[in-house]
């Protein structure tokens, strides 16, 4: 009977154990957690000596994005992992809300040939994945000996005060909570709105209408919306506004909204393609480009 008594007791010993939140570090026999510049491209399928602290550190100006990534290196499979954000403070009392927090799952492409020898081939992290989609379509797991990523976008209000900030994010691998640490530097000067650097982000000039787009799953232009929504948040300008090249009155509608925009430096007035035979066969059709112009 004692026997007994003493093997539930270790059992129950060893489950609590198993609950409690372990510290940034090894998860035993899951993953290993650990954290690189928000620039670095860690490849999916590479080892790496040059790890640092499973931790996340911030510094900002107001009314900017900011960025991090907490990496997990799988030891064994991992069925499932989560991340929850939580609310920083500063030692004034002042919090920096959860919700100006976004988080992505890193998605990976396979680069067999590189155009220089100073990068490797291998599995890149390319696109971003909002967290939520990811645990949506099961893509929150990690197979035994590969890296897998999570990116934070820190967003600075215009109102926040500036301070340091500090708090836990929880990383969950397989039901065993890690707790990350993590520190917000809000310097004291505000970002305006307008941009003064110029951009031109080359989306294709031919989207949903064939060239590179064209295995595109949504070649839509709400689709090419999004993207340029998207890029002028984050003060990117592209070449061209989300309307066919030959709809003019889709240009000049973009252009009403967009145009206006602070962060909007840069855009090409659409043009189509006609037979010239002083260019080889191809040149522009100024009829066109010319109602353009007077539309505008």
């Amino acid at each position: 009977m004692k026997k007994t008594v003493i093997g539930l007791l270790t059992l129950a010993f060893l489950l609590s154990a198993g609950a409690c939140d372990e510290t940034a570090g090894t998860t035993p026999g899951k993953a290993e957690i650990w954290s690189a510049a928000d620039t670095v491209k860690v490849l999916q399928d590479k080892s790496y000596e040059d790890k640092e602290e499973a931790a996340i550190s911030v510094t900002a100006v107001r009314n900017e994005y900011e960025g991090a990534q907490i990496l997990m290196t799988a030891e064994t499979d991992v069925k499932s992992y989560t991340v929850a954000t939580a609310s920083l403070t500063s030692s004034t009392g002042k919090t920096y809300a959860a919700e100006n927090v976004e988080v992505f799952n890193q998605k990976y492409i396979t680069v067999a040939l590189t155009t220089t020898n100073s990068f490797p081939s291998g599995r890149y992290p390319d696109a971003l994945l909002p967290f939520e989609t990811a645990e949506e379509y099961g893509e929150n797991n990690i197979e035994a000996g590969n890296n897998q990523g999570v990116y934070f976008s820190f967003y600075i209000p215009k109102e926040q005060e500036a301070g340091i900030y500090t708090g836990n994010f929880t990383l969950t691998v397989d039901g065993v909570k890690n707790s990350i640490p993590v520190t917000l530097k809000v310097v004291d000067y505000t970002l305006d709105d307008e941009v003064h650097s110029r951009s031109s982000f080359g989306v294709h000039r031919y989207w949903n209408e064939g060239g590179i787009v064209s295995a595109e799953k949504d070649a839509s232009y709400d689709m090419y919306a999004a993207y340029y929504e998207y890029l002028l948040e984050h003060r990117i300008s592209t070449r061209y506004m989300p309307a066919a090249l030959s709809d003019t009155e889709g240009f000049i509608e973009q252009l009403r909204k967009y145009a206006v925009d602070p962060k909007c430096s840069n855009y090409i007035i659409p043009y189509v393609q006609a037979y010239d035979s002083s260019f080889a066969g191809t040149g522009i059709d100024y009829e066109f480009y010319k109602e353009t112009l007077n539309a505008i």
